[in-house]
């Protein structure tokens, strides 16, 4: 499901903290639905964002000057970096959401005039209407080359945006053909009229206390190093055992002549980044190692005498990358849940390589 919306919605919910937004915004993270908002919306946004503060600001330092009449002195506040607070707040909203924000294309301007001229909506009531167009043209080109089943978009804005003869429909000339867009005028008619969102809301609600525990393993970074170690070192061990050094070139740089390599026990988890993903009732955990494996390398003495060794025998480190992935098994009471090797499976180490060999 894909959900556009117009600029009106947020008009009294600027920085997206409004619970149904808030819902709107975790659902779009776990991937049940999709977000889009128009750049031109989040202009608009701005804009109004902007003049609200700065209004109170005025009034605030109105009174404030009332105040110093009377003694009180406070300084003024100011308007300086306000604007700072809005674009982190949509930065962070992209980043940490999924939020889609949509530029307008190059070429909006000429198809904006033609729909003009032919007085199509939302030219069909005014002439001004440009911005509504350039929010709706970027949606448009998502729905046309998508093959979802289901796009919901959402205004107030009925006379720009709403059948003439029914304001509870989208107008046609917004109709996109074989595509089912579904017209409502706020968040909460999504929420209360709309059966397949609800589906897939009552499916997010399932998993909730799974997102619930994700979060909570990863603040407290209990899969780190020493997990890694005390849990997976055997795993580990024999996937290295696989690896034949004497393939690699870094070794004929720092020793002449090599034979064998041999594995030595120490083995040292120096780093890891991974993530989490929740699949059906089950968490993924997936990402990157970085090890150091201490190694033997033999190599032919040339210069031996009748009584030396054949071989010279030096020390080095292998510092080694490779992708992994293990299952947690979560029952359904995740308030006592404990991570332990015993609610963990499918271990599997991948793309293994040698990163350099240190002496």
């Amino acid at each position: 499901m894909k959900i556009f919306f117009d600029t009106n919605v947020f008009y009294t919910d600027l920085l997206f903290e409004h619970p149904e937004i808030k819902l709107l915004l975790e659902m779009s993270s776990d991937n049940f639905i999709e977000i889009y908002i128009s750049s031109m919306v989040v202009c608009e946004l701005k804009k109004k964002y902007l003049q609200d503060v700065k209004d109170k600001i005025r009034k605030i330092n109105s009174s404030l000057e009332d105040l110093r009449k009377l003694h009180i002195v406070i300084s003024n506040i100011k308007y300086e970096r306000v604007d700072i607070i809005f674009t982190d707040r949509i930065e962070k909203i992209k980043r940490e959401y999924n939020v889609n924000v949509l530029e307008y294309t190059n070429d909006i301007l000429e198809i904006m005039i033609n729909r003009y001229f032919e007085s199509k909506a939302p030219f069909h009531k005014k002439s001004d209407a440009w911005k509504d167009y350039i929010i709706w043209n970027s949606y448009e080109q998502i729905i046309n080359n998508s093959k979802d089943e289901d796009y919901i978009f959402i205004s107030n804005n009925t006379n720009d945006f709403a059948s003439q003869s029914n304001k509870e429909e989208l107008h046609t000339d917004f109709l996109v053909e074989n595509k089912n867009i579904r017209y409502y005028h706020f968040i909460k008619d999504l929420f209360e009229k709309d059966d397949v969102f609800k589906r897939i809301r009552e499916e997010f609600e399932k998993l909730r206390p799974l997102k619930k525990l994700k979060d909570f393993i990863k603040g407290k970074d209990e899969i780190n190093e020493n997990f890694i170690e005390n849990n997976f070192i055997e795993n580990i061990v024999s996937a290295i055992e696989e690896i034949d050094f004497t393939d690699e070139e870094e070794i004929y740089r720092m020793f002449e002549y090599v034979e064998v390599v041999e594995l030595r026990d120490y083995i040292e988890v120096n780093s890891i980044d991974y993530d989490i993903q929740i699949e059906e009732h089950t968490l993924l955990v997936y990402g990157n190692l970085i090890i150091t494996n201490q190694i033997d390398v033999y190599s032919n003495n040339i210069n031996r005498e009748s009584c030396d060794d054949w071989y010279e025998l030096d020390e080095a480190y292998a510092k080694l990358g490779m992708d992994f992935s293990f299952i947690i098994s979560v029952n359904e009471n995740t308030e006592d849940f404990e991570l332990s090797k015993e609610n963990i499976s499918n271990f599997e180490l991948f793309n293994i390589e040698v990163i350099d060999i240190i002496e």
